[in-house]
């Protein structure tokens, strides 16, 4: 073996020296060389980038990446209109909109971008927005000859416009250029079917079909065509062509397994639905689940929907129909357990943070939904439905205010939150303002104006303000659509306010046929009873609807009430626990009960009732109002007060509590009297003709010294002659003021309601101290 001298071994390490040398500056090349990259050409990296994704349908990815490109490309309108295109993807037209209108903003020549942005204007209901598209797709065309989307568009817009002569020219014009392009002969497709000319269209598509045979979307046009014409056989057949070119094609699978079900054959539209599932595609790969929970199931349809979740967690939309098939199953805690994994996972899944909120909902636990709305509008302080679901929890909570100014900013992050428009205007109306709920409704996006909730809720508005033949209109459109509790409803109040009892009477027997519990159709019923004086029919027809139903919480809850009402309290405490017995997390039932044991007397027992609403729903305001009123009758003020200000911390101008604070902090006898008429007149000024607020400042004005002020609040309060309490406290301010005659004609008139009042004996001393007074006893 040759052996390497120490020559040799010092020319080799200079060698591998060199050699490092090299390598290192290489490196250092490269690296600069990479420092040195253009924004053009980063931003062309973002771009493809982007279309890769797109192409894979992963659409997150692609709008980032198209974002990244359009600031590193600011001069190009090319990546926001990529970016539009991602939108359009999942069906956010209006994010998509502004996309383009940028676009538009940076190149007015950009014509793909000109003509998309037309396309969505020209599908708009206002005609000027759809003029507006017919003017943007010619000027294209003039800038641009032989732009068939653009001509297409342009004929579109003239469709929506009811000009069909120069559309069907236009359509023509791109046919004869373009015999092979869908959109144009989908169009005329389109307007022969208007004009009836069914054997016109068909024959449009089938040329269409033979001028590209090899379209896919050729095929699934004309498919589509035969199963809107009901002829399902030849749908299916042009289905099964289309996939013999594309076996994967999500759309004509979707349809094939929709022509088998409607023609019976469940078992071979099973077999498409198992097809779908195996796409990559993630909006088709759930509908075998949906399919078997539909055909009753829902174990399979649960275990698809898990093998889904498993394989892709991050695939929110599936994990999203999971937790609905457990909650439809009554499956609560394993629909917990996926959104607690899917937290620990990720913090920050809004998604998961919003739907654990409802369930916490549905479970009366409050707190820990207000913790989770809390942190997605952390996370994400947009969110309308954040917003929307945070308004419940006031809602249930009893923060009616705070409630409207939730439902108020969902509306603004969102104007198409349609259920955070009908819950506000509900609750406008409830407040006295059907005025302010009718323009509410009135402001309501025109593609949402002929739905039935939206119909429904504009009727109660129009019937709070008195606009019956307006409301009859709405009635009779809804009707005309659909055959609802709610729209049955408001035809029987219109009949029996025509006098029409009996019509009445049979309208609110359907609606309730419909809808078993609907206790608003049910009270009208009562109350067309009522109003000619037979009551006991009314409680007999409750008690009815109620027997029928021993399971229903909702009606047992209402029997409760009108048994309570009646006065017929043993029978309405039974109706209150059967209704606790049907719903265990019904804390409506165990906070009547509390009622009623207030209004028994039975104190400790109401208190122990209202302790344990509270512990399940620590920001129930009802329960901690009435609590403070409980520790008040068994003289507990300090408790009292301690529960009035938990109330307004919550909710700060909520009368009850403000009123019953004010009148505690002026009996004190620290005499908080500045602290109680802040208080009062806050009062005063959400309900200014409030006998009770108005006596509650006159009380606190006297408590003060102030009784010149005292005397208008007191002599409004006691108007009536029907409350001894205020027309002693009245007495009393007349006394400090010397006006003893006034002060005998108040007095004598509250005694005679209620001697025995502390008051009463009070006053009896101040007149046997006045040396003016007549001393007659009482």
């Amino acid at each position: 073996m040759h052996k390497i001298g120490p020559e040799n071994r010092l020319a080799r390490r200079a060698k591998l020296l060199h050699a490092l040398v090299l390598v290192l500056c290489a490196l250092l090349i490269v690296v600069a060389s990479g420092c040195a990259i253009s924004p053009e050409a980063k931003g062309a990296k973002a771009m493809q980038r982007g279309k890769d994704a797109l192409q894979k349908k992963d659409y997150s990815h692609a709008a980032l990446q198209f974002k990244i490109a359009s600031k590193l490309l600011p001069k190009d309108a090319e990546p926001l209109y990529q970016l539009a295109l991602t939108y359009l993807e999942v069906g956010d037209v209006e994010t998509a909109a502004q996309a383009l209108t940028r676009a538009n903003t940076v190149d007015p020549k950009h014509a793909a971008s000109q003509v998309k942005l037309a396309q969505l204007m020209a599908l708009q209901a206002n005609p000027e927005v759809v003029r507006e598209a017919e003017r943007r797709a010619q000027a294209v065309m003039a800038a641009s000859q032989g732009n068939v989307d653009a001509i297409s568009t342009l004929a579109l817009a003239e469709m929506r416009l009811g000009e069909t002569v120069s559309a069907e020219g236009h359509l023509k014009e791109a046919l004869a250029q373009f015999p092979k392009e869908l959109v144009p002969a989908v169009l005329m497709a389109s307007l022969k079917i208007q004009g009836k000319d069914f054997n016109g269209a068909e024959a449009i598509l089938k040329k269409l079909v033979e001028q590209a045979p090899k379209s896919v979307n050729a095929h699934l046009a004309l498919e589509k065509f035969y199963r809107d014409m009901g002829r399902s056989t030849d749908a299916e057949v042009w289905a099964v062509r289309g996939l013999e070119i594309d076996p994967k094609n999500a759309p004509l699978l979707i349809d094939l397994a929709s022509i088998q079900m409607s023609m019976g054959q469940k078992a071979q539209a099973e077999q498409t639905y198992r097809r779908l599932s195996l796409l990559p595609d993630k909006a088709s790969r759930s509908l075998l689940a949906v399919f078997l929970f539909g055909d009753g199931r829902r174990e399979e349809a649960i275990t698809e929907l898990k093998r889904l979740v498993k394989a892709d967690p991050e695939d929110r939309a599936v994990r999203t129909q999971l937790i609905s098939a457990f909650l439809a199953t009554h499956r609560v805690p394993e629909a917990t357990a996926v959104l607690t994994e899917a937290l620990m996972r990720n913090p920050q899944d809004v998604d998961a943070l919003l739907q654990r909120s409802q369930i916490f909902l549905l479970e009366n636990k409050t707190s820990a939904a207000e913790t989770d709305l809390n942190n997605v509008l952390r996370f994400r302080p947009d969110s309308a439905q954040a917003h929307y679901i945070l308004a419940r929890v006031r809602q249930l909570q009893g923060a009616i205010l705070n409630q409207r100014r939730e439902l108020t900013r969902g509306l603004e992050l969102d104007p198409t939150l349609l259920v955070a428009r009908i819950d506000l205007a509900e609750s406008l109306i409830k407040a006295g303002d059907p005025k302010a709920a009718l323009d509410l409704m009135n402001a309501a996006p025109d593609r949402q104006r002929d739905q039935i909730p939206v119909i429904v809720q504009r009727n109660w508005a129009l019937w709070g303000v008195g606009d019956l033949p307006e409301m009859r209109k709405g009635v009779e459109r809804g009707l005309g659509l659909a055959r609802t509790s709610d729209l049955l409803l408001q035809h029987a109040l219109l009949q029996i306010r025509a006098h029409d009892l009996n019509g009445g009477r049979s309208t609110i027997e359907a609606a309730l046929k419909l809808n078993p519990e609907d206790v608003r159709a049910l009270e009208v019923l009562v109350g067309t009873y009522v109003a000619v004086k037979q009551p006991q029919v009314a409680l007999e027809k409750v008690k009815q609807y109620a027997a029928e139903r021993p399971n229903s919480a909702v009606l047992q809850q209402f029997l409760g009430m009108a048994m309570a009402s009646n006065g017929r309290l043993s029978e309405a405490r039974s109706a209150f626990e059967a209704a606790k017995s049907a719903d265990s997390s019904n804390l409506g039932a165990e906070f009547s009960l509390a009622q009623l044991d207030l209004t028994e007397g039975k104190l400790d027992s109401a208190r122990n009732r209202l302790s344990g609403v509270l512990s399940a729903n620590p920001g129930s305001l009802d329960a901690r109002l009435l609590l403070g009123m409980v520790e008040e009758v068994v003289g507990n003020y300090e408790t009292a007060i301690s529960n009035y200000r938990k109330v307004l911390e919550s909710e700060s101008r909520n009368l009850f509590a403000l009123n019953n604070l004010a009148y505690r902090l002026a009996n004190r006898p620290n005499q908080q009297f500045d602290e109680a008429l802040k208080y009062a007149q806050e009062a005063l000024e959400l309900s200014p003709n409030n006998p009770a607020i108005q006596d509650t400042i006159g009380w606190v004005y006297y408590r003060k010294g102030l009784y010149k002020n005292a005397i208008p609040h007191l002599t409004s309060a006691a108007a009536g002659g029907k409350v001894p309490v205020r027309m002693y406290h009245l007495t009393l301010a007349y006394l400090k003021l010397g006006d003893e005659k006034r002060a005998r004609q108040t007095f004598d008139q509250a005694f005679r309601l209620d001697p025995t009042l502390p008051e009463a004996k009070t006053i009896q001393e101040a007149f046997s101290h006045s040396p003016g007074t007549n001393r007659e006893s009482h």
